[in-house]
């Protein structure tokens, strides 16, 4: 699976060239508020598979706005009530689809390391963790393969 995903970015890469469209092909697979990839794993957990009992009755999430020129603006969306590991992982979605939209490949890949070593160091329920572990890992994939 991993190597016709690894393909698919290469081809898309070789046909769309440079790094913009690397960084799309991967925002599909991050996925977030696409209903797709590492987001769509968080989503379908569902608030019951994290355990912890610190609760935020709103997830307060920044996202950067793509900006024609200058400096882009940022919005705030709110989500809620969840625990805090969940607002965590959606802030570091978020943080990686702007990274991603900005051309940032590396600071990306790096926020993403950051988010499967928390998944990996939570209290989560082991399938939901797999599944977000195994989603991110495809996005980690994803631009590794556009870096290159």
């Amino acid at each position: 699976m991993r190597q016709v995903i690894a393909g698919a970015v290469i081809a898309a890469i070789s046909a769309f060239g440079g790094v913009a469209s690397a960084a799309g092909v991967c925002t599909i697979q991050n996925g977030y508020k696409m209903d797709s990839g590492t987001y769509k794993a968080v989503v379908d957990a569902g608030h019951d598979a994290f355990k912890s009992n610190r609760k935020v009755a709103n997830c307060e999430v920044k996202e950067v706005l793509t900006a024609l020129k200058g400096k882009p603006e940022q919005t705030t969306v709110f989500f809620g009530p969840m625990t805090q590991d969940e607002c965590s992982l959606y802030k570091s979605l978020s943080s990686i689809n702007s990274k991603l939209e900005q051309g940032k490949l590396s600071d990306a890949y790096s926020v993403n390391a950051q988010m499967i070593a928390k998944v990996g160091s939570i209290q989560i329920d082991p399938a939901a963790a797999a599944s977000i572990t195994g989603a991110a890992n495809e996005t980690a994939t994803c631009i590794s393969d556009a870096m290159k």
